[in-house]
């Protein structure tokens, strides 16, 4: 296990097991539940732990398959810079696995994965569900704040980050200063490690593409997934995903921003689980 992987949330009542990416890497799933599989990932700086309570919800009519993405500190770490075209080639494996037409949720970074992989392979990916993927800041914001970040991380970490953060708007001040304290708190093997993959995760949103044709030629349904009180990038981008399929459903949870995940869980599985139905 990595030193970040022992910061994070476990799944001690799941099914783990590691399937071979194309590869070669192993990658680690989280598995619950019985019925029609459903694959979920996770965001950016996060793992199938911070999902559990959404997944247990939805365990009674699906099988859940949470993957462990790459670079994000449990599953195994590639040298090269992250890539999302590298992750849709791993989620699309594992669908193989599962069988075609496997639903997908994504959430944040996790949603421009699960993008990816329907537009490698738009007839493997079933139904799709999106939860903010930060569309509006990939590429070059990413890249400004990706520059930053490795420029002055060795002098001043805390700084370093919170100017990469706060720089690509997405994410609140308090969000960012409570990350900090966190971070901070932490055995210096374990903050290296984590620090590591936020680096990985800038790097594939940097790169990353949005091609909205592969939405608008999409033969299966999609829903879009919005936090009423969600910062405005964040909002825009699902914008974004509706002007590509305007045939896709839009949910927006109350009260809810960026991690409904973990400040309602039941809220966001009740959406998945009516849409997945």
């Amino acid at each position: 296990m990595t030193a970040m992987a022992a910061l994070l949330p476990t799944l001690p009542d799941w099914t783990t097991w590691t399937m071979i990416a194309p590869d070669r890497r192993q990658l680690v799933v989280r598995t619950i539940g019985s019925g029609p599989p459903l694959v979920m990932l996770h965001g950016g700086i996060s793992s199938a732990g911070f999902y559990g309570s959404v997944a247990e919800d939805l365990a009674a009519s699906h099988e859940v398959h949470l993957l462990e993405r790459r670079n994000c500190g449990v599953s195994t770490a590639t040298p090269i810079p992250h890539d999302f075209d590298v992750e849709a080639a791993d989620i699309c494996a594992l669908i193989r696995l599962l069988g075609p037409n496997c639903n997908v949720f994504g959430h944040s970074a996790g949603a421009l994965a699960a993008l990816a992989a329907q537009r490698r392979d738009p007839l493997l990916v079933g139904r799709l569900a999106l939860y903010e993927p930060p569309l509006t800041v990939a590429g070059e914001p990413a890249r400004a704040a990706l520059a930053r970040f490795r420029a002055e991380r060795a002098d001043d970490w805390r700084e370093a980050l919170r100017k990469a953060l706060l720089s690509l708007g997405g994410v609140s001040t308090a969000d960012v200063e409570g990350g900090l304290m966190t971070l901070a708190s932490l055995a210096e093997e374990a903050r290296a490690a984590l620090l590591d993959a936020i680096e990985r995760q800038l790097e594939g949103l940097a790169a990353f593409r949005f091609h909205a044709h592969s939405l608008a030629t999409s033969l299966h349904p999609l829903l879009v997934i919005e936090g009423e009180d969600s910062p405005p990038p964040l909002k825009e981008s699902n914008r974004l995903l509706l002007a590509a399929a305007p045939t896709a459903r839009r949910v927006v949870l109350p009260g809810q921003a960026h991690a409904a995940n973990l400040s309602n869980p039941a809220m966001l599985a009740a959406a998945l689980a009516e849409f997945f139905h």
